[in-house]
């Protein structure tokens, strides 16, 4: 019965965790859309030039998905998600002090790289945590990313005249990390996702 208790508490706990870290998913990897026009601006890219630098996200995505997976059945979802929480930030930044193709290429590539795990990570949390409280969560974890695109794209549009691309990616950034360390660490552990080993 105490194992029930604090199986009860720790899933409940990474549900909550779970909903804040996708609101900031979609905070963080959709915080540039509302500076574009800028960015492409600021290095340089014609149209066409900034819908080839695009590829690099979707290369990065398909990449971080197949390496997530295997990281995620080897050590659970939560480590995986522990380093990625550091790299998506990361990327951002890279992507915010671009200023040319080469190194906005480099942002979009580790955005899409590590999003990826997140990702896959979060749903394999998602499924544990729906598991063991015996509730549906997964429609309302997605709800959450949405509300942080939502919000993200209101905030790039308003500071759009005071806060340069930079400015608000690195801003964006920082709260991403922050939040993300605070959130990620009540995940549930290996032991209770029931992912690692089983690949």
């Amino acid at each position: 019965y105490p194992y029930q208790v604090t199986l009860h508490s720790q899933a409940t706990r990474a549900r909550n965790a779970l909903w804040l870290m996708f609101f900031v998913m979609g905070v963080v990897s959709m915080a540039w859309v509302p500076r574009i026009p800028e960015i492409k601006e600021a290095n340089g890219l014609t149209d066409t030039q900034f819908g080839l630098v695009l590829v690099a996200s979707s290369v990065g995505a398909i990449l971080g998905a197949q390496l997530s997976g295997r990281a995620i059945h080897r050590f659970g979802s939560r480590p995986a998600m522990y380093v990625s929480t550091v790299i998506v930030p990361l990327g951002a930044a890279i992507m915010g002090l671009a200023t040319n193709a080469y190194v906005l290429v480099l942002g979009l590539f580790i955005m899409g790289l590590s999003y990826a795990t997140l990702d896959v990570g979060g749903n394999a949390q998602a499924v544990a945590i729906e598991k063991h409280l015996n509730k549906r969560y997964i429609t309302s974890f997605h709800g959450m990313w949405s509300v942080g695109t939502l919000v993200v794209t209101v905030f790039g549009a308003s500071v759009a005249y005071l806060l340069t691309p930079s400015q608000n990616l690195l801003l964006v950034a920082g709260f991403g990390f922050v939040v993300f360390a605070f959130a990620s660490v009540r995940l549930l552990p290996p032991s209770l996702d029931e992912h690692q080993g089983d690949g």
